[in-house]
């Protein structure tokens, strides 16, 4: 079901236990808005894990938080109230889909995303799901910290092409230069 940001940030509110994710063969949007995600929950006092079906790419090891993603291990179980897919459907996740029944929400910026059975929240026009992230963190009301404003630039640069992909906006532009600003 397609749901609104405002939605988005209500099952966020609700939830206690969240297990955060995104692709495999995971790059800077992937990898940047789960690590974003992780430490605006926490900011929230969520307890949050994250995992990703794949190793990641060496340039993205020294993210902040970046040492915390898992990779599942077959049986594994993991209690949640909310499983939150970024920058994809849920269907590119690997083996994360199995550790948990948690409902699903599910946030991205490809038009392509047809996840109709979780809650989706898709913003074709956003140049990276980083850029959705940033909007999501001023909703939310958490500060945008250093490590969170360089997790979310990472995503906003790599998706981009660094500022030259026909996929940057004005927005883009905004929200690149707030989070230069955080540090």
């Amino acid at each position: 079901m397609k749901i609104t940001l405002n939605d988005a940030v209500k099952k966020i509110q609700t939830a206690e236990k969240i297990l955060v994710t995104a692709h495999i063969n995971p790059d800077g949007d992937a990898i940047g808005s789960t690590l974003a995600m992780l430490q605006i929950l926490r900011a929230l006092n969520k307890n949050t894990v994250t995992y990703i079906d794949d190793k990641l790419p060496k340039n993205f090891v020294t993210l902040p938080f970046a040492d915390e993603i898992k990779k599942p291990v077959d049986g594994e179980k993991i209690s949640a109230d909310l499983m939150i897919i970024l920058d994809t459907a849920p269907d590119r996740i690997g083996k994360v889909l199995e550790v948990t029944d948690a409902p699903i929400l599910n946030i991205d910026h490809h038009v392509t995303n047809k996840n109709e059975e979780n809650f989706l929240y898709v913003e074709a026009t956003a140049a990276a799901t980083c850029e959705i992230i940033f909007q999501l963190t001023k909703l939310l009301g958490v500060k945008i910290t250093e490590d969170i404003a360089t997790c979310l630039y990472t995503g906003l640069a790599t998706d981009t092409g660094f500022f030259n992909y026909s996929n940057t906006k004005p927005a883009t532009f905004r929200a690149a230069a707030e989070l230069v600003e955080c540090g």
